[in-house]
């Protein structure tokens, strides 16, 4: 203090407040809609610039989802087969002598439904992985625009829309 006080008048302007001026006005962010679609734009942008890896990406779920039902073979959707069922079962008045009968009656259409599930489960799991792989491809190569986004305060669901 007292080093200040022994100073000049012209170097004690040096250290004297700077003026005032206005606060800036805030800026106002845009809507989500709105981010939505520069979003979207951008990416277009960039999905005109990668066609062809895009393409390749897609050529390999689309081949690999025709490779697997190519594996499984033609779907059938009956089976045919003898049903041995008493007459006397089918035609009583009791409703209640019918139901031990009901697996024997309809398994035409029960022994193909298992197949059908192990496919569609097989078909799913594959096809959900390399969707996944592609989609981790994406996010992870845009992990510095999405940081960017997240810093500036827009909105990131719109960024993960848009991606």
């Amino acid at each position: 203090n007292e080093h200040f006080n022994t100073l000049p008048d012209s170097e004690k302007q040096v250290y004297s407040a700077p003026e005032e001026y206005p606060i800036p006005t805030p800026h106002a962010k845009p809507t989500f809609v709105s981010q939505l679609k520069i979003q979207m734009l951008r990416y277009c942008l960039v999905w005109k610039r990668n066609f062809i890896s895009k393409q390749i990406d897609s050529m390999i779920i689309v081949g690999t989802a025709a490779l697997i039902s190519a594996m499984a073979g033609k779907a059938e959707v009956t089976v045919d087969s003898e049903i041995d069922v008493s007459y006397y079962s089918l035609v009583s008045n009791n409703p209640n002598a019918l139901i031990p009968e009901l697996p024997q009656i309809f398994r035409y259409a029960l022994l193909p439904d298992e197949d059908m599930q192990k496919f569609a489960l097989r078909f799913g799991l594959v096809l959900v992985v390399l969707i996944g792989l592609t989609a981790s491809k994406d996010i992870t190569d845009k992990q510095t625009e999405f940081f960017r986004e997240a810093a500036s305060g827009y909105d990131v669901n719109a960024y993960f829309l848009a991606v």
